[in-house]
């Protein structure tokens, strides 16, 4: 008898199901399309303080899709490739690159990190002024790294005697981009490989600092003179002190209702000004309010602190933020202020708001430490940053006699200092750094009238030479300084021209 063939068992499509979903991923395609197919979606981050995020359309796995290439853009920086962490520098995919299979579950979400390497660049020094040649700085910079600038070439001379060099441009008639000596962690490369001409700026004018009592009693800050488009450091109150009241800084108004300045600020006239002395009277209260700063609000209250009080900061508490973590306290709420540990001490001058600081989960925080070197006074408290951080460095309430505050550096030795730093990949402790400070007083050397005050300076720096004023002796002419009482004709100081 013939075989005839018999109809398949009703029983075989749901075993081939059992057998498909038991597949890693396999093709099972069954009449109606596929079953339990795996799809994915991949979230872009541009990996910068920024958060910003992009989203690809739902991708079948084992479909062929091309990853993107540089949707972000970061200054300073070029893109890369893509990583699956935010942390580590190795590039897990190219830009572009075609994949096929990503998915590690049903509906999955992919997140791909961009990864940003700085530009690098040399630096081009132009004089800006006659027929010099510019200088080449044969060293390499990287973007984000700090590196000073050279001194002012030798070759380099101003267009006369009353004008001087207060920085670099970067255009021929632009305002001053980085300082003397500046860091070059302030210039931003548009290329790898880039050239950047700085040109020198040549200003004229020399500016009188003058610091008033307010209502003080005792000797305070002897006047200081500020070259056009440089500053100077603002100085401790000395031997002022008025009975009932704490010294709180300086002010451009005597009632306190211009801009306020603290101890140890770096200050840039535009024009003689007169600092008011501060004064706080005794039992004011200043508060002290926290914004959370994008994390849950948790009602963390108001503090209260008597005025010359230090009070610790909150460390513990409930708010938190996704997929981050708390990393302590600044005054601005991008981070560009003045940063302060959880838990450490805090003293306001003045009624001030604390913005929380937030880090990615997972990040390891750097340590800055500061060190007074040789300086007297509070020195400030650690401050948290994270690897190619650019961080803005507090100006401390400190003094050293017969020195000026000049910044910091990794180097106690240094001669000058900044006041922004690079975080790198390990704790470091930074030194202030301090330059000598010289008093010139004048003579009558016989004459009558009012003398002129002391003029205070910086070593390597210099101070206007001021007019006599009413001084007169008998028939004499007045034709300037000398550092001898009996010299006539030798190194003569006239008034005006730089010490």
């Amino acid at each position: 008898m013939q075989n005839k063939s018999r109809p398949r068992p009703q029983s075989f499509q749901p075993v081939l199901l059992a057998l498909c979903a038991a597949a890693a991923f396999s093709a099972c395609e069954l009449p109606g399309g596929p079953v339990g197919w795996p799809t994915y979606v991949v979230v872009y981050h541009a990996n910068d303080e920024s958060e910003r995020t992009q989203t690809s359309a739902t991708i079948r796995h084992g479909d062929a899709h091309y990853l993107k290439g540089e949707i972000f853009l970061l200054a300073g920086n070029a893109f890369y490739g893509w990583a699956t962490s935010p942390y580590g520098g190795a590039r897990d995919f190219a830009p572009g690159q075609q994949v096929r299979a990503m998915a590690t579950g049903m509906r999955d979400v992919i997140n791909l990190f961009a990864i940003w390497h700085p530009h690098r660049f040399t630096l081009v020094y132009h004089p800006n002024n006659g027929d010099v040649e510019p200088v080449y700085d044969e060293r390499e910079f990287v973007f984000g790294v700090a590196k000073n600038l050279l001194p002012l070439p030798k070759t380099f001379y101003p267009p006369s005697r009353d004008y001087v060099f207060v920085g670099w441009s970067l255009s021929p008639r632009g305002s001053v981009a980085v300082g003397d000596q500046g860091c070059a962690a302030l210039l931003v490369p548009e290329t790898d490989n880039a050239v950047i001409t700085l040109y020198a700026v040549w200003v004229y004018g020399v500016f009188t600092v003058v610091f008033d009592a307010n209502g003080g009693q005792g000797d305070g800050p002897a006047p200081i003179d500020v070259y056009a488009g440089r500053y100077t450091t603002l100085p401790h109150q000395h031997d002022l002190s008025r009975e009932g009241h704490t010294f709180g800084g300086w002010n451009t108004m005597p009632d306190g209702s211009g801009s306020a300045h603290r101890v140890g600020d770096r200050f840039e006239p535009t024009g003689n000004v007169t600092l008011y002395a501060r004064w706080i009277p005794d039992g004011t209260i200043f508060i002290v309010t926290f914004d959370m700063n994008g994390g849950t609000e948790n009602g963390l209250p108001p503090m209260q602190v008597p005025a010359g009080e230090n009070r610790p900061l909150p460390n513990q508490f409930e708010s938190t933020k996704e997929g981050h973590v708390f990393g302590g306290w600044n005054t601005s709420a991008d981070g560009s202020g003045n940063g302060f540990l959880a838990g450490g001490g805090f003293e306001p001058i003045e009624d001030v708001t604390l913005y929380a600081v937030w880090q990615l989960a997972g990040t390891a925080a750097i340590a800055i430490s500061f060190d007074a070197n040789g300086g007297e006074g509070a020195v400030p408290g650690p401050q948290l940053g994270l690897l190619g951080q650019i961080l803005a460095l507090p100006v401390p309430d400190l003094e050293k006699t017969g020195h000026t505050f000049m910044g910091w550096s990794t180097d106690g030795n240094a001669t000058n200092g900044a006041l922004v730093f690079s975080v790198g990949s390990s704790n470091v402790t930074l030194y202030a750094i301090w330059s000598a400070v010289f008093v010139v007083t004048f003579d009558a050397n016989g004459g009558t009238g009012p003398v002129p005050e002391p003029r205070q300076g910086i070593t390597g720096d210099g101070i206007s030479i001021p007019d006599p004023g009413g001084l007169e002796r008998g028939n004499d002419f007045f034709v300037g300084w000398n550092t001898r009482p009996t010299q006539r004709e030798r190194h003569i100081l006239r008034a005006a021209p730089r010490l």
